[in-house]
């Protein structure tokens, strides 16, 4: 029978069976207990839980006068509602509607032996909590003495001067999370910790692949911005271009997305169409630029009659400038 109910709760835990299973009017299996007025019954672990299982709520009255099923469990003081997993007693949230799991934690012991007890209060934080650099506590203590502290996951990294322990996927990875910056010491002597990953030459940081030639600079060398052109892209379809032909000709390309809008006025017309970054008017030539356009530096035509009417329109204000030499007929 022992086996049997073990089978249930597992089968249960893991969403094969439903919480609900069917009774007679005079018997359950063992430990279940049936809903008043329907026949079916719940594991008794469902009762005075907080939830109400029984469609008529009958599974969660009466609690004062029931024990816990589970004897670890904290049952809360004005509902007798049972609290568990035991963590859940002074970890810093309300699970009883009275806060009673929250009271009095100074005077009580970690459900866990392996967790630490804040000095103010007695909140109870797992390990991996301390010394992690952010303050739990209230008056910080989780967060003092750590260099006398070894960390509780044997594959963080420890902080030199702090002795913050800090996740292994933060060491080396070319940004500083230490206070020393120790994180990003001696990095060409450890190994990265995914072989498509990219070394920056002067640190040894291991950079994600995809952050390799992505057009933002992530070394402090900058060396994962270098040889790019020779480096083919990542996803397949992906074009590298940095002298902007990939906004050359573009009303003669279908557009990627079909739901996108396609601006009807030409590139390099003196008209800004693309509001967000002005692209429709970058990289142009000379010979982009009919008239009545003129060509300003760098790359972008104005109107001709925005020359000389007093506001600078180009970048660089060439369209304000020798005006005295023009000649009017």
């Amino acid at each position: 029978m022992a086996t049997g109910l073990l089978l249930f709760v597992c089968l249960l835990s893991i969403g094969h069976v439903n919480a609900g299973i069917a009774g007679t009017d005079d018997e359950c299996p063992p430990d279940n207990f049936r809903c008043e007025g329907r026949e079916e019954c719940f594991h008794s672990s469902y009762q005075c839980n907080g939830n109400e299982e029984c469609g008529d709520g009958s599974d969660e009255e009466d609690c004062l006068s029931k024990e816990c099923f589970f004897p670890d469990a904290f049952k809360c003081e004005s509902s007798g509602i049972c609290v568990r997993p035991a963590e859940k007693q002074c970890d810093g949230y309300n699970n009883c509607p009275d806060g009673s799991d929250e009271e009095d934690c100074l005077s009580k012991e970690c459900s866990n032996a392996d967790y630490f007890k804040c000095e103010s209060n007695g909140l109870c934080y797992s390990p991996g909590f301390i010394c992690d650099g952010n303050e739990d506590c209230p008056d910080g203590s989780d967060e003092e003495d750590c260099l006398s502290k070894e960390c509780f996951y044997s594959d963080y990294f420890k902080c030199e001067s702090s002795g913050i322990c800090v996740y292994p996927e933060l060491h080396c990875n070319g940004n500083v999370d230490c206070p020393d910056g120790s994180d990003e010491d001696y990095c060409w002597s450890k190994e990265c910790p995914n072989p498509d990953d990219f070394r920056c030459e002067s640190s040894g940081a291991c950079l994600f692949y995809l952050n390799h030639c992505d057009g933002d600079v992530h070394c402090p060398d900058g060396s994962d911005e270098n040889g790019c052109r020779d480096k083919p892209c990542p996803f397949f379809g992906d074009v590298r271009c940095e002298d902007g032909t990939d906004e050359e000709d573009c009303l003669s390309k279908e557009c990627l997305n079909p739901d996108d809008f396609r601006c009807e006025k030409k590139q390099c017309d003196g008209h800004v169409d693309c509001t967000v970054d002005g692209s429709d008017e970058r990289f142009c030539t000379p010979d982009d630029c009919p008239l009545p356009n003129i060509f300003c530096g760098p790359g972008s035509c104005i109107n001709e009659t925005k020359r000389c009417d007093g506001v600078a329109d180009c970048h660089d204000q060439s369209d304000e400038s020798d005006c005295g030499k023009l000649t009017f007929c």
